[in-house]
């Protein structure tokens, strides 16, 4: 005798013969008619889930753009740009202070390229009129520096390649909490000091260079 299976959509039991059918969801039965609905709902759910999520993401740069006691009038027309941007694309901006750092680029009237795929990796920010990629550092990345080294130095070989002078400047997410009206002026000051320290070492960044020139990289951000 053929089981009785529950429908997981409309709840009605029912067997193979009778319009039961197993979708490939484990162990889950559905009419075929309920399993359209219910992929369609489901889809329907995502979709709500990322835009909340995106919203919620963008509330929170404003929030700590607030926190820094910035003049939000001034930010007005970037935030809703960053934002209209995050809805289309969903994927490109990935926390909030990857939105504060392209409001304030914006604001600066910087064009960049978000999520530029260079190689197998995709950076946070490609900023062609300054040969700058920009990588917002989250508190994980105290624990990757050596795959980050690696990384960046594929990525420079291969901007490198094609057009000489790119530098990787890397802001941690503190630094863009603290002030991020000053990241610009930081990120062209730590370009220039990491390009003389690769004029002064044939070509290379000194192994030391994270540890010997820590203040001076971050604390651009807080002068």
């Amino acid at each position: 005798m053929e089981k009785v299976k529950t429908c997981w959509h409309c709840g009605r039991l029912g067997t193979a013969r009778t319009g039961i059918l197993k979708n490939n969801i484990n162990n889950r039965y559905f009419h075929d008619d309920c399993f359209k609905e219910f992929q369609k709902e489901k889809d329907e759910r995502l979709n709500r889930y990322v835009e909340l999520k995106i919203m919620v993401m963008h509330e929170r740069a404003l929030r700590l753009l607030e926190k820094q006691n910035a003049d939000l009038e001034m930010y007005y027309d970037e935030s809703a740009a960053v934002l209209e941007k995050a809805l289309e694309e969903p994927n490109k901006f990935l926390s909030s202070h990857e939105m504060i750092v392209a409001m304030e680029l914006l604001r600066n009237e910087v064009r960049f390229k978000k999520e530029y795929k260079v190689l197998t990796h995709k950076v946070d920010f490609l900023i062609p009129e300054y040969k700058i990629v920009l990588e917002v550092d989250g508190h994980t990345h105290k624990y990757q520096k050596v795959a980050d080294t690696k990384r960046d130095g594929n990525i420079l070989t291969e901007l490198n390649r094609q057009d000489d002078g790119w530098e990787v400047v890397r802001i941690p997410t503190k630094r863009v909490e603290e002030n991020i009206a000053k990241l610009m002026e930081a990120i062209v000051t730590i370009k220039k000091h990491k390009q003389e320290l690769r004029r002064n070492n044939n070509g290379f960044i000194p192994a030391n260079f994270s540890k010997r020139d820590k203040e001076f990289y971050e604390e651009q951000m807080i002068k």
